[in-house]
């Protein structure tokens, strides 16, 4: 093998270990997680959160259950985040929902959310 060869594939075996670095590196900073909630994400919790809480309901009252007795969300606003730990969020969020008693009620609630399997959840 050449001086010539020999300078290009070691040149080239860096180029590759460079590239297989920065990759690895953006790959590892887009799995670090560090973007906080965003309305959309948030949503989706609480989403989540009011259908299990609403089949809670549904199975303590038994045959007495009906849609009145729902929680409705009617309207979601993210206002602010701020990072508590690692992976885990404290969020203003303006909600108005509609109660089980009826009526609607519309008011600011600290949420904290944490992110556990690439998946945004309300800590309770």
């Amino acid at each position: 093998m050449s001086v010539v060869m020999m300078k290009r594939s070691v040149w080239g075996a860096q180029v590759a270990i460079l590239w297989g670095v920065v990759m690895g590196g953006t790959t590892l900073l887009a799995g670090c997680g560090g973007a906080e909630p965003t309305e959309q994400e948030i949503r989706q919790a609480v989403d989540e959160s009011v259908t299990q809480t609403n089949q809670e309901i549904k199975q303590r009252v038994g045959s007495l259950f009906n849609d009145e007795m729902l929680i409705k969300i009617n309207s979601l606003k993210r206002l602010s985040c701020i990072n508590i730990e690692n992976n885990t969020y404290q969020c203003n969020v303006e909600l108005d929902i509609t109660p089980p008693q009826g009526g609607n009620k519309k008011e600011t609630v600290v949420l904290v959310f944490i992110r556990e399997n690439g998946k945004w959840q309300i800590i309770k």
